[in-house]
C-alpha cells in the first residue's frame, strides 16, 4: 500500500480521538486496527480508503481546520498539490 494523501492539522488541541471517531463513521474507511491507539478505546488512529473521502464533510464533523498532504506526482485526477487544500 502506497499513501497518496494524508489529512493533518496544526491545531494545538489533541484531536486524534475526534478524528478517529469521525473517520470510523465515514463510508468506505477501513481502520488499520490497533494503530496509534494503545492508550485509548479507539479502533485505530490510521484509516485506509480506496475512494477519495469528502474533506469538507470531515472538517465539519471534526470542527476544525484540516490540511492535505498529497504525494508528489499523485495518481491521475488528484485535485491539489501538497499542502494547498484546506477545509
Amino acid at each position: 500500500m502506497t499513501p497518496v494523501f494524508a489529512w493533518y492539522s496544526h491545531d494545538p488541541a489533541r484531536l486524534e480521538h475526534r478524528w478517529a471517531q469521525a473517520l470510523a463513521g465515514m463510508k468506505g474507511m477501513t481502520p488499520i486496527k490497533g494503530f496509534g491507539c494503545s492508550d485509548c478505546d479507539c479502533q485505530s488512529h490510521l484509516f485506509h480508503t480506496v475512494a477519495e473521502p469528502d474533506l469538507a464533510r470531515f472538517a465539519t464533523t471534526v470542527g476544525g481546520p484540516v490540511e492535505t498532504w498529497l504525494k508528489p506526482n499523485p495518481v491521475p485526477g488528484a485535485r491539489a498539490t501538497p499542502g494547498t487544500e484546506r477545509a
